[in-house]
C-alpha cells in the first residue's frame, strides 16, 4: 500500500471509526479487509523437516550461504 492508499486509510480510521461517518468507516473497513487479505494469501509455509526429539536429544539448525562455497 502506498502513500496515497495509507493516508485514505488512517483518514478513514479517523472520520470513520472516530468521528462516526459511515462512508468514511465502509472504506476504512474496505481497504483494512484488503490488506489482512493480501497478508493471508502471501502465506504459504512449506514444512522443509519434521522429527520427535526424544528427552536427552538436541538439534542444531545452520545455514550455509551458497554463493560464498563456490
Amino acid at each position: 500500500m502506498g502513500r496515497l492508499g495509507r493516508f485514505v486509510k488512517m483518514t478513514g480510521f479517523r472520520r470513520g471509526v472516530l468521528g462516526g461517518s459511515r462512508s468514511w468507516l465502509a472504506l476504512w473497513a474496505a481497504l483494512s479487509a484488503a490488506g489482512w487479505l493480501r497478508r493471508k494469501a502471501g502465506r504459504e509455509e512449506e514444512l522443509a523437516y519434521r522429527s520427535e526429539l526424544l528427552p536427552g536429544e538436541g538439534l542444531v539448525i545452520t545455514h550455509e550461504d551458497v554463493a560464498r562455497r563456490r
